[in-house]
């Protein structure tokens, strides 16, 4: 009886002893926040991880297509640009500073210029000669072209042309040039940069590095291309080849 009364005894004390609660404890512990600090770190690393990647593939979409882009603006200056012309007294009916031809225009060049009676602001006088060209044929490098070359070297003899308010030196050159039907060919990319390459046929370096076609308005060389000089009512045009543009004096 006294052994099982401190049998009974001892289990008490043993199942209310410390060691007995911690482990008890132990055994049915809560969750340790450590691990739960982990686990919400490899979210966050995961979810880093795809906006970095998405990142990655927006910066290499706008790469591609700014270098698509640059290639097409590229190809475009390409197609619509060549070498520089020679102005400031140079061929080509072109003054002061260098300018880039570009698109390329036989017989249609510039805009169109008509010679009806509307609007009718005036009228000059035009010529176009190679006079250099007839007085001294063997400047040219290929002697095929000979044949473009009159005897009296006169292409266009002085014709009376009307013009309109506003129009220029080009527009008579090419008004002209249209209605006698006579092969010109210019670039430029517009009428005020224009730059005359050939006239029948006969082109700027065709004598020599320093031929080409040139300009006077009442005897005088412009300071400005033929596409910026006006015309004014009685104006004398001369368009003429030159063998060397150098020269003072034609």
């Amino acid at each position: 009886m006294i052994k099982q009364r401190k049998k009974r005894q001892y289990r008490k004390l043993t199942k209310d002893s410390p060691s007995h609660k911690n482990k008890n404890q132990s055994l049915h512990a809560p969750e340790n926040p450590i691990f739960k600090k982990e686990s919400g770190s490899d979210a966050a690393e995961a979810e880093l991880l795809r906006t970095m990647r998405s990142s990655r593939r927006r910066r290499a979409a706008v790469t591609a297509v700014t270098a698509a882009l640059a290639a097409l603006i590229l190809l475009t200056w390409a197609a619509g640009s060549g070498p520089l012309c020679r102005t400031g007294g140079g061929p080509g009916g072109g003054a002061g500073t260098e300018n880039s031809r570009t698109n390329t225009n036989t017989r249609t060049a510039g805009k169109k210029s008509g010679n009806n009676d509307t609007n009718i602001n005036g009228t000059v006088t035009i010529e176009i000669t190679c006079k250099a060209l007839s007085d001294h044929p063997k400047t040219l490098k290929d002697k095929s072209l000979k044949k473009y070359i009159p005897a009296d070297g006169q292409i266009l003899k002085k014709t009376t042309w009307k013009f309109k308010k506003n129009q220029t030196v080009y527009d008579a050159l090419t008004g002209i040039c249209r209605k006698k039907k006579i092969q010109f060919e210019t670039s430029g990319s517009s009428p005020k940069t224009a730059y005359v390459k050939g006239i029948g046929y006969l082109y700027e370096f065709s004598a020599g590095k320093r031929s080409g076609w040139l300009f006077k308005v009442n005897k005088k060389k412009p300071d400005y291309g033929a596409g910026s000089v006006k015309l004014h009512n009685g104006d004398d045009i001369i368009w003429y080849y030159t063998i060397d543009y150098t020269r003072s004096a034609e």
